[in-house]
C-alpha cells in the first residue's frame, strides 16, 4: 500500500527536527580507521541519537548484514574495491526500515542473500553501486510503496535487477546486463527512463530513452572493472551530467553526479633489469592497459605514471635518480604499456660477515641457520669436504637453508655470505583524460627489481659439521626409551626393540599404563643421560632391565603361551579358595 504525501512529508520534517533539536552538526566517519566494523559504527551512532552522519567503507572485503533504521549516508571510497558480501542465511546486505534519508553509494555488492531490501522508508537513495551477487538474488528489493531513487547502478548478472511494489521507486541511468528479470513487475511502468539493457533473459520494463540490445563494452566484469570502454553505446546517454567530465551523463555505475572518479587500479605491472640492454643501469617496468575511454582513447587519451624508489616498499616513491636525476618519481610516460628508466645511479653497500647461529646434523643433510645483516639483500651457503668454496647455493634472502645430498659420517665445512644488489620499488598509476592534471588511480600491485652490480661481503667463520643418522635419545615420547637406550648402546638394540613392543602393545592400552608412560617420559632423560656416560651405572641397569626384558620378550613373542600360564594360575588360585570354603 502506498504511504500518503503527508505521511513521507512528516517523516522528512522529523529527520530535520532530530539534527536541529541535538544541535550535533553531520561528521564522516571512516572504517575501519574510526570504527573497526560498519555494524559497530551503525549501532554507535544510532545509541547516540546522531543522523545524517557519513560512514565511509576504505577499500577492502566486508561482511555485512545490517538493518539501517536511521538517517545515514555509507559511501564506499572506491566503488571497485570496497566490497560487501552478505553471511549466507543471514538475509540482505542492507535491511532499510522505518527510516529516512539513507544513501547507499559508491559500493560493490558481490554476495548474500540479496543487496538491500526497503520497507516503510522515505527518501533512500541507492547511487552509483555495483550489484554483482548471482543468478538467484534480488539486487534492490522495495517491498512497498517506499520513496527510493535507483541510479547510475550497475546490475550485472543477478536474477532480478529491481523489484518495486510502486512507482514511488525511480529507476534512472541504471546498467542492467546479464539479469534474469532487469525491472520487475510490468504492470508498473512509471518512473523508469534512461537505462540500459543488454543480455537479459527478460527486461521487464524498460521505461523511456532506453538503450537496449547493445553491448555496453565494460573493460572487464571477470575483474569487478565496469568503466565503459571507448564506443560503448552507454556513453553520454543517461540523464542529467557527469562529475568525471561534465558531459552528458553515462549510464551505469561510473556516470552522473555522484559516481566514483577513480579511474580502475593499473594490473600487471612487472619490472625487470635491462642494464645490459641498456648499456647503463636501467630497468624496464610494463603493465596492462587501463582501457577506460577516459584512460585510453584514440582521439582524447589520459596517461601513466611510473612511480619507483630503492630505498624501501611501498608508498611514498620519492626516487630521485631516474635518467641521471633528470626525471624524479613518479615520471609522467604519457599513454603506453612500458617504460625503461635508464642511466640509474643505485646505492653501492658491501654487507658485512653474517654469523652462522645453529647447524643441525641430520641424515644426509646439515641445517643452517644465521643471522641477517645490514645491506644484506641475499646470501650464499659455501660448502665442501676439502675447502669450503667447493659449492655454493643462492638461497636470496632466507636466513636458513637445508644443505642435502651429503655423506653421513663425513666432516663438512661451512660458511655463509651476505650479498647486495640495488633494489628498485616500482609502482604505476593511470591519469584520466579530464582535464590538465586529471583523475589518478589509487597504486597498483608493487613491482621489485634487482638492478645493476652485485657486491659480496666477507665470508662467515667456516664451521665443521657431520651429518649422520638421528638417534633417539633423548626422544620423542611416543618413539624412543631412554634409559633402556642408554644402558644397551642404541635404539636399535633386540632389548629396546622388544620393551618399545611392549610399551606400544601394552601399557599404552591401559589408563594406569599410560600413566607410568607419562611418569617415565617425564623423569627418565636426565637418568639415561648419567647411566650414558658412566659404564657401571650401564652394566647395572643392563642387570635392572634383563628380567623386564624376559617379561617383554614373552608377553610380544609368545602371547598366547603367556595368556595359558596365567589362565592355570588363576584357576589354580580359584580352586584353592573353592576348597578351603568347603573346609
Amino acid at each position: 500500500m502506498q504511504r500518503p504525501a503527508g505521511m513521507r512529508t512528516r517523516l522528512a520534517m522529523l529527520g530535520a527536527l532530530m539534527l536541529w533539536a541535538t544541535g550535533i552538526s553531520a561528521a564522516e566517519f571512516r572504517i575501519p580507521d574510526d570504527y573497526a566494523t560498519l555494524a559497530s559504527a551503525l549501532a554507535d551512532l544510532k545509541a547516540r541519537g546522531r543522523t545524517g552522519d557519513t560512514l565511509l567503507m576504505e577499500p577492502g572485503t566486508y561482511t555485512v548484514n545490517a538493518t539501517i533504521d536511521f538517517p545515514v549516508t555509507i559511501r564506499g571510497e572506491e566503488t571497485a574495491a570496497t566490497i560487501l558480501e552478505g553471511a549466507s542465511g543471514r538475509g540482505p546486505v542492507f535491511q532499510i526500515n522505518l527510516t529516512n534519508d539513507v544513501i547507499i553509494k559508491n559500493l560493490y555488492f558481490a554476495d548474500g542473500d540479496s543487496g538491500i531490501r526497503v520497507s516503510v522508508s522515505a527518501s533512500v537513495s541507492v547511487l552509483n553501486n555495483v550489484f554483482h551477487l548471482d543468478s538467484d538474488t534480488t539486487a534492490v528489493d522495495v517491498v512497498d510503496a517506499s520513496t527510493v531513487t535507483v541510479r547510475n547502478n550497475t546490475f550485472y548478472d543477478n536474477r532480478i535487477g529491481v523489484s518495486r511494489a510502486s512507482a514511488d521507486t525511480i529507476i534512472v541511468n541504471n546498467a542492467f546486463v546479464t539479469q534474469g528479470t532487469a525491472i520487475s513487475p510490468v504492470d508498473i511502468t512509471d518512473g523508469v527512463r534512461f537505462n540500459g539493457f543488454y543480455d537479459n533473459d527478460l527486461d521487464g520494463v524498460r521505461g523511456t530513452n532506453a538503450v537496449r540490445q547493445s553491448d555496453p563494452l565494460f573493460v572487464s566484469a571477470s575483474i569487478g572493472d565496469f568503466h565503459l570502454r571507448q564506443d560503448s553505446p552507454f556513453i553520454d546517454e543517461g540523464d542529467g551530467t557527469d562529475v568525471i567530465d561534465d558531459t552528458t551523463a553515462d549510464i551505469g555505475v561510473y556516470g552522473g553526479a555522484d559516481a566514483d572518479v577513480l579511474p580502475f587500479q593499473v594490473r600487471g605491472i612487472s619490472a625487470v633489469d635491462a642494464t645490459v640492454a641498456a648499456g647503463t643501469t636501467a630497468f624496464d617496468v610494463t603493465w596492462t592497459a587501463n582501457l577506460s575511454y577516459l584512460v585510453t582513447h584514440s582521439g582524447d587519451p589520459g596517461y601513466y605514471k611510473v612511480y619507483y624508489d630503492s630505498d624501501g616498499s611501498g608508498s611514498p616513491y620519492d626516487g630521485l635518480d631516474g635518467e641521471g636525476g633528470g626525471s624524479p618519481s613518479p615520471v609522467n610516460v604519457g599513454n603506453v604499456t612500458q617504460f625503461r628508466l635508464a642511466n640509474l645511479s643505485p646505492p653501492q653497500e658491501l654487507p658485512t660477515a653474517p654469523t652462522i647461529g645453529t647447524v643441525t646434523p641430520d641424515d644426509g643433510r646439515l641445517e643452517l641457520t644465521w643471522g641477517a645483516v645490514t645491506h644484506g639483500t641475499g646470501y650464499k651457503v659455501y660448502y665442501g669436504i676439502n675447502d669450503v668454496t667447493e659449492n655454493v647455493v643462492d638461497v636470496d634472502d632466507a636466513t636458513s637453508h637445508t644443505i642435502t645430498g651429503l655423506i653421513n659420517g663425513q666432516s663438512y665445512k661451512v660458511a655463509v655470505s651476505a650479498w647486495f644488489q640495488a633494489r628498485y620499488y616500482v609502482n604505476v598509476t593511470a591519469v584520466d583524460s579530464t582535464g590538465e592534471d586529471g583523475r589518478e588511480s589509487r597504486l597498483g600491485t608493487e613491482a621489485v627489481v634487482g638492478v645493476g652490480d652485485v657486491f659480496e661481503g666477507a665470508r662467515s667463520a667456516e664451521v665443521t659439521a657431520i651429518p649422520e643418522v638421528p638417534r633417539p635419545f633423548p626422544d620423542l615420547p611416543n618413539e624412543g626409551c631412554f634409559i633402556a637406550t642408554a644402558a644397551f648402546g642404541g635404539a636399535d638394540a633386540p632389548a629396546v626393540t622388544l620393551l618399545r613392543q611392549f610399551r606400544d602393545r601394552y601399557l599404552k592400552l591401559t589408563v594406569p599404563g599410560r600413566a607410568f608412560v607419562r611418569a617415565y617420559y617425564r623423569y627418565s632423560p636426565a637418568l639415561a643421560a648419567w647411566i650414558e656416560n658412566n659404564p657401571p651405572l650401564r652394566r647395572a641397569a643392563q642387570t635392572v632391565l634383563t628380567p623386564l626384558v624376559a617379561v617383554a620378550a614373552a608377553m610380544t613373542k609368545y602371547p598366547a603361551y603367556v595368556a595359558l600360564v596365567l589362565g592355570l594360575f588363576g584357576l589354580r588360585r580359584a580352586l584353592g579358595r573353592r576348597e578351603r570354603a568347603q573346609w
